[in-house]
């Protein structure tokens, strides 16, 4: 666990605890309602036992970001190749901090500790995306001042 203040901490998580349980289940609620996802349904059984499965693969990583003992963001990306190449890219799969604490720089942090892991995994792209309802002015502002560049669109249909 990393302490960053008297009262936020980050936790890489590579084991399925009681407590990540129900942080994920509580952030990943939360984060569904937010997201472009939302007219699916969500099932916590599945999404519990997708998540074992991920913290436990080395290609994959988790960090909870606590306020005490409330989570209040979370951070779930992987490494992989290409179809095309073996090289390795690194990309988020899920990236929430709640509304309260967002512009605190605790999704910054988030952010920064899955760079970190996946440049020590080999990664030579990092890319993350956005499938939330928030504001996509203020998302590309935050990842253009990190040094990413917009490149492409990702589009839904709803069926």
């Amino acid at each position: 666990m990393t302490k960053i203040s008297d009262t936020i901490s980050f936790e890489f998580i590579d084991d399925f605890s009681v407590s990540f349980g129900s942080a994920i289940v509580s952030l990943g609620t939360i984060a569904h309602e937010e997201s472009a996802h939302r007219h699916m349904t969500l099932d916590i059984d599945y999404g519990l036992s997708n998540v074992r499965r991920f913290i436990s693969d080395p290609q994959c990583a988790f960090w909870v970001a606590w306020s005490y003992k409330t989570p209040i963001g979370i951070f779930g990306g992987k490494v992989r190749p290409l179809f095309f190449s073996r090289d390795l890219i690194a990309e988020d799969i899920l990236w929430y901090v709640l509304p309260e604490h967002r512009g605190s720089r605790v999704g910054l942090q988030l952010l920064s500790l899955f760079e970190r892991w996946a440049l020590d995994h080999g990664a030579k792209d990092l890319r993350i995306g956005q499938t939330s309802q928030l504001d996509p002015k203020v998302f590309n502002g935050i990842l253009g001042s990190k040094g990413y560049e917009f490149v492409g669109s990702y589009f839904v249909r709803k069926v």
